[in-house]
């Protein structure tokens, strides 16, 4: 982990996500890139080519002084070891959020999520939703007054009749620094009983891959996706959820709208979000 770019908008809920993600850079020594995104503007579409670089000069100096009072909320123990880097962007948000991902070679794009509309909602139509199909790398969903407590126990959410090889290998990065244990939960998708040799197989892939040695196998059913895998992340203390946005009818089964429930409760742990 090299690179971290997180977006901010200068909302508690961005700033919130710079805090998580300055923790997660100073874990890792990676450098942290801060991304703000000047929408455009009939102002600055019509405006000469010097006035919208001030206007982005302007803009960065804000951002700079933004995040210069955010540092004075991290702990003591990660002060002075973030390396921060500033990026400012004029364009469409996801566009642009993208393409500094590509420019600076990141390994991790992290985005807060809104309280009031749980983890279904930002992934049906905000700008998290549109970054997780745009996206090489993964995406970190932080939601609101999340405090970081490391990676103890990461809890990947997957098919068995689908083992994940490519998506285990770069969960094998973050277990190994955290030391975390892992649970592979398996969603009930219709697709009938996963047998021995399918079971067999994904264990295998796990037992190859090097220090991924505290893991758990488990199975989980029920109408909503979304439910049973939130239940099963609190009762086991999970600080982490992983998703892969790798088949639409699956993906689509864990966001499923559900208009009898209360989605607040959906924003608890963040959530990692793996593209195709």
């Amino acid at each position: 982990m090299k690179r971290i770019v997180v977006a901010t908008d200068f909302s508690s809920i961005a700033d919130q996500a710079f805090l998580y993600s300055a923790h997660l850079a100073a874990h890792f020594g990676a450098e942290l890139h801060v991304a703000h995104v000047v929408s455009p503007s009939p102002f600055l579409a019509h405006s000469p080519g010097d006035l919208i670089d001030q206007t982005l000069k302007e803009m960065t100096r804000e951002v700079e002084l933004h995040m210069t009072e955010m540092q004075q909320q991290l702990p003591q123990s990660i002060k002075g070891k973030v390396d921060l880097v500033y990026e400012v962007r004029e364009g469409l948000v996801i566009d642009q959020l993208r393409d500094i991902a590509d420019d600076v070679e990141a390994d991790l794009m992290v985005m807060g999520t809104h309280g009031k509309t749980g983890w279904r909602e930002v992934l049906m139509g905000t700008h998290a939703a549109a970054m997780v199909g745009r996206l090489d790398i993964p995406l970190l969903l932080v939601p609101p007054k999340t405090d970081y407590n490391g990676m103890r126990h990461i809890v990947y959410a997957i098919d068995y009749h689908d083992v994940p090889d490519r998506e285990l290998q770069q969960l094998q990065v973050w277990t190994r620094s955290f030391s975390s244990r892992l649970s592979l939960l398996h969603v009930d998708q219709e697709e009938g009983e996963v047998d021995e040799d399918q079971l067999f197989s994904l264990r295998n892939t796990v037992a190859a891959l090097d220090g991924v040695d505290d893991v758990k196998y488990a199975f989980i059913e029920g109408d909503d996706a979304l439910l049973s895998i939130n239940d099963w992340v609190e009762s086991h203390q999970a600080d982490l959820l992983v998703v892969k946005h790798r088949n639409q009818n699956f993906f689509q089964q864990l966001v499923r709208k559900s208009l009898s429930r209360q989605m607040t409760r959906y924003t608890s742990i963040p959530m990692m979000v793996f593209s195709q």
